[in-house]
């Protein structure tokens, strides 16, 4: 069984034109994209930290044979922005636990229709022989890899009897920590049935058509407790906090967002009861629970992209 994230990634943008290949921080070599795809590419490892399958984590990691995270840009000359600007990114495979030297993750670009998103997700996984599909969209650099990985825990103890997760059927999160997964079965059914207006955002066939079996990701009891932390206090609703990006206004929050955690976080670094988050990514202090603090410290960011068009969850940079 192979796991993969296809991330659906374009330069076309009316709203904000390159918006992905913005750099992050603006003094930065780091894109928007890079971001995405360096936070993406850290969930194998998390999946088998922390535990979560106990003593059936070595059955696990034997019939999980890889993990692949795949750009999925089109066929357009102007992607092959995207393209170039993946070349020092993509990696061959290597393993991601010494336990299991077969379990290998590597980065990939797949590039197939414009328009039809849904058919470039279906190809794209079927290139790579992806059995679950995690879709994640290139406008969120600030998606938490710890909540993809314990998605992808629960999807795959559930595979026999679930055709589709996402932590976003009920918004509980923040817009720009969403993400899907589903089997590739799913995938294929809503690819040969989907309709011409519901192959642009890849799920909407499956999130509106009664015959697969759906399931909102399981919030942890510390997910549920961060999640609590704002409701509790009545400052921001999680929900109404946006840190994607599709206008200008929404990259300038990104930006005040970086340079306040990182602020905040060499002063708490001072302070050797504070322990610093241990994982390593591009913005590793950067998650559900620093973002969840800092909108209720700080709930006027919200005022930077307020005016900003509420989005559907599922129309992102396709």
């Amino acid at each position: 069984m192979k796991m993969g994230i296809i991330i659906q990634a374009r330069v076309g943008s009316t709203r904000l034109p390159n918006k992905v290949l913005l750099p992050l921080p603006r003094i930065s070599n780091d894109t928007v994209l890079h971001w995405v795809v360096d936070r993406c590419c850290q969930v194998p490892m998390l999946m088998f930290q922390g535990g979560g399958w106990g003593d059936d984590a070595p059955q696990v990691l034997s019939r999980l044979s890889g993990f692949t995270v795949i750009v999925a840009t089109t066929t357009l000359k102007e992607d092959d922005a995207i393209v170039d600007s993946m070349s020092e990114r993509l990696t061959k495979a290597t393993t991601v636990s010494n336990d299991s030297p077969a379990f290998q993750s590597g980065v990939a670009v797949f590039r197939g229709d414009s328009e039809d998103v849904l058919s470039r997700y279906y190809h794209g996984a079927k290139e790579h022989n992806l059995d679950i599909v995690i879709r994640v969209t290139s406008d969120c650099p600030f998606i938490d890899p710890s909540l993809i990985a314990e998605g992808a825990k629960q999807f795959y103890n559930t595979y026999d009897d679930l055709d589709y997760m996402s932590n976003n059927l009920v918004r509980e999160y923040p817009h720009g920590l969403d993400f899907e997964i589903m089997t590739f079965e799913a995938l294929e059914r809503a690819h040969n049935n989907g309709a011409h207006h519901q192959r642009e955002h890849v799920t909407t066939y499956i999130r509106e058509s009664e015959q697969f079996r759906k399931k909102q990701v399981d919030k942890t009891d510390g997910v549920a407790k961060i999640l609590q932390k704002i409701e509790t206090q009545g400052q921001v609703d999680p929900s109404n906090i946006r840190v994607t990006i599709d206008n200008h206004d929404d990259y300038l929050l990104l930006l005040r967002c970086i340079s306040t955690l990182n602020k905040m976080d060499s002063i708490t670094s001072t302070n050797t009861n504070t322990p610093k988050h241990k994982h390593r990514w591009l913005g590793s202090n950067i998650h559900l629970e620093s973002l969840v603090n800092l909108f209720n410290q700080q709930p006027h960011l919200q005022l930077i992209n307020q005016n900003n068009e509420k989005r559907s969850v599922r129309n992102r940079n396709g």
